[in-house]
């Protein structure tokens, strides 16, 4: 288990790489619910089949559930998170119990 510390740290880290690669939560979600779908279809090994399994696993009601409760949802935290921080605030000193990790 990590500390309070190390779990901002290493959640500013992500922050920081999700803005440089995505534009807004919206993106950010796209990108996850794609690579989900991805994931979900990939041991379909037949590759005239892998643009249904494709289709049939990005359809899912799972998938449905996510992007409705993240868009839509009133208590969704990306109705309520800013994804435009001054860079800044994603600033902080690693953790002395960190050091060693690379994660630049």
């Amino acid at each position: 288990w990590i500390t309070e510390q190390e779990s901002l740290w290493f959640h500013c880290r992500i922050a920081q790489r999700a803005r440089h690669y995505y534009a807004s939560w919206q993106e950010y979600a796209s990108g996850f619910l794609i690579g989900r779908t991805f994931w979900l279809s990939i041991s379909e090994e037949q590759p005239e089949l892998k643009r249904y399994a494709l289709n049939s696993k990005g359809t899912l009601d799972s998938n449905m559930t996510i992007s409705r409760h993240l868009f839509t949802e009133p208590n969704s935290p990306y109705q309520h998170l800013i994804w435009e921080m001054d860079p800044a605030e994603l600033e902080m000193e690693k953790p002395q119990s960190l050091q060693e990790v690379d994660w630049s």
